[in-house]
């Protein structure tokens, strides 16, 4: 990875990489908790399987002694075995594989990708499999060895701790040896699993990093998913600039058939138009500030449009009412009077309503 990749995943990136089925790996937290669902299966019922199953070796026995079986007898109590026996492994064989599936899906958050299961014939190429040897299996073979040594470790302790007791097993019954021998069994299976989960919960940590640190972007990175998302600052700038140009040619063209432009006198600028016999009230059809302001007064000047100074009417007009919208009533009367004005200097009595 390049050493300016230094920023954490955005969400599109994590997105993106989901999408091509790149999720965090967690195989040994999924294989440690697999395990313990299974000692857990067989530890609480185990000792009610061993019991059902020789009670119903003992029915059959008893019953084959009381009288001759027919076929549909051996049929039967074969049947009845066999269920007896082999349905609560089943189950448990189900819940296990059913619990898996759910911790698997549980470490992707869910993440399922069906382009893993297309062929790739670049898998069958065995060049690329013995470069990848030792980068993968290298490091797996260095824990497994040292799963390998800490789970020899507790079967020795286990042992040293149970050797009396495993000594006097030829001495002891066959019931009692079978139940001590479960419970040193048992002893080292939850040993075990201990370790297994604390080491699958490190790995899975590990692996999540290492997930993270190979999908970390540089700041560069991040701008282009930015201006790939929301757009090119610049060229939306521009856009707004074109935009911005265009309203104001529109402006300056409206301003010739405005009825008068109300001045700051310098500052700002603002051209209303108002024709009684098809307007309900006086529209705002240009406005500006310093520059544009002065050009809306020499456009006026030129086509011979009325300018009157009113600073206070001509910055609230300015700051209220959006080019093209209609004088709200509050101005009405304000405006009114420079109507009344225009028509005063002009003698044109179409505009004094």
């Amino acid at each position: 990875m390049s050493d300016n990749r230094t920023e954490q995943p955005t969400q599109q990136k994590l997105h993106k990489a989901r999408e091509k089925g790149q999720f965090p790996a967690a195989k040994e937290l999924v294989g440690a908790l697999q395990f313990f669902i299974v000692v857990l299966i067989v530890s609480r019922a185990m000792p009610g399987w061993w019991e059902l199953s020789q009670q119903g070796m003992r029915e059959v026995l008893l019953a084959s002694f009381r009288r001759d079986w027919t076929q549909v007898d051996l049929i039967h109590h074969a049947r009845r075995l066999v269920m007896g026996a082999f349905l609560p492994l089943g189950a448990a064989a189900g819940i296990v594989a059913g619990l898996t599936l759910l911790l698997q899906l549980g470490t992707t958050n869910f993440g399922i990708h069906l382009g893993a299961l297309s062929p790739n014939f670049n898998r069958l190429n065995p060049l690329n499999r013995l470069k990848e040897i030792p980068k993968q299996n290298f490091p797996h073979a260095i824990q497994a060895l040292l799963l390998l040594m800490v789970l020899l470790w507790i079967i020795w302790a286990v042992a040293r701790e149970q050797l009396p007791m495993l000594l006097m097993l030829p001495l002891s019954p066959v019931r009692t040896g079978i139940v001590q021998i479960a419970a040193a069994a048992s002893g080292v299976l939850w040993k075990s699993t201990m370790i297994l989960l604390l080491f699958g919960v490190v790995e899975g940590m590990r692996q999540r990093l290492l997930y993270t640190d190979q999908l970390k972007m540089s700041k560069q990175e991040i701008r282009d998913e930015h201006k790939e998302s929301e757009g090119d600052p610049q060229i939306k700038g521009r856009i707004r600039r074109l935009r911005r140009d265009l309203l104001r040619r529109r402006m300056m063209q409206d301003v010739p058939t405005a009825t008068a432009v109300i001045v700051n006198p310098t500052h700002y600028a603002v051209a209303i138009r108002y024709d009684p016999a098809s307007m309900s009230a006086p529209k705002l059809v240009a406005k500006g500030r310093n520059y544009l302001a002065a050009r809306i007064r020499e456009v006026a000047r030129e086509n011979g449009v009325t300018i009157v100074e009113n600073p206070p009417l001509a910055r609230a007009l300015y700051g209220s009412v959006d080019v093209g919208r209609d004088i709200p009533p509050d101005f009405y009367r304000a405006v009114a009077e420079v109507l009344a004005y225009v028509y005063r200097i002009t003698g044109n009595r179409s505009i004094a309503g």
